[in-house]
């Protein structure tokens, strides 16, 4: 992967805490990957990203609502969604990017830039952002600030 796309990128890693410890070996002296593994909030690192790679981690949720990039490495979808724990929705049909199963995959479809993944997958995120994000608005605290000064003020 480095050899592929170090020129154009850089690796932020924040990996599970189950497997944080194995990073440390990865990241040392690499001008590629970088660890924050350690890193108690991922927010920051969402705000720094141009794209996110994931799994079937709920980071999907969150991120989603930036409307970047993100494409999915599932190199063990059949074991995960029959053996391990499943899923709650049908990622492949409603995952707002691409899921891939190699690494070669993965560098495939990032190479092939941020204009062809908006045209590919525009549809699929918007919808993908209405089902699951439709209350992110932008105006949270706006409705919080005037519930409690307005209408639960009596």
């Amino acid at each position: 992967m480095s050899k592929e796309l170090s020129n154009d990128y850089i690796l932020i890693v924040k990996a599970h805490y189950l497997v944080a410890e194995k990073m440390k070996r990865l990241t040392e002296n690499n001008k590629f990957v970088y660890d924050f593994s350690s890193q108690q909030d991922i927010t920051d690192l969402y705000l720094v990203s141009d794209l996110l790679i994931t799994d079937y981690s709920s980071v999907m949720f969150d991120y989603s609502v930036l409307k970047r990039p993100m494409y999915f490495y599932v190199y063990d979808y059949e074991e995960y969604r029959d053996a391990l724990r499943g899923f709650y929705f049908d990622l492949k049909a409603e995952a707002p990017g691409p899921c891939v199963e190699s690494t070669d995959a993965l560098i495939h479809e990032i190479k092939k830039g941020e204009d062809y993944y908006y045209q590919v997958y525009k549809d699929k995120y918007e919808c993908f952002s209405e089902k699951f994000n439709h209350l992110d608005d932008g105006t949270s605290s706006d409705k919080i600030i005037n519930y409690l000064l307005i209408d639960g003020g009596n």
